[in-house]
């Protein structure tokens, strides 16, 4: 496993926007920009240990070549309680000129009770 980030994530893109709709109340919804979304996810990135987001990835490509939708399982060590976080997502994508300025995420809130610092 690996805990670097793609290339093509979103937080190595000028401008996302992220939308989290079913995420956790302590979570915020909407995440918006580049700055914002590292800002976001730095104590996320702080407490994480070994973690792969490449699993069971699957691709489901849109009428709009600008969209696709996928589906992928993360796994990822979370340090401070020595334990594996595991998780089923599914997201859409609207990617303009090879950047991404759409990813809305969904994925199952419970698997977060009984962790620390997911927020």
């Amino acid at each position: 496993m690996t805990s670097k980030l793609s290339l093509r994530h979103p937080l190595n893109q000028p401008f996302c926007l992220q939308d989290t709709p079913f995420s956790p109340e302590e979570f915020p919804k909407r995440v918006e920009g580049r700055d914002n979304l590292i800002q976001h996810y730095t104590a996320w990135i702080e407490i994480s240990g070994s973690a792969t987001f490449t699993e069971e990835r699957v691709f489901y490509p849109m009428a709009d070549p600008t969209i696709v939708f996928a589906e992928w399982r993360g796994v990822v060590e979370i340090i401070p309680t020595r334990r594996l976080y595991e998780q089923h997502y599914g997201g859409l994508l609207h990617i303009v000129d090879g950047k991404i300025i759409l990813f809305r995420k969904y994925f199952n809130p419970n698997p977060m009770a009984g962790f620390c610092c997911l927020g």
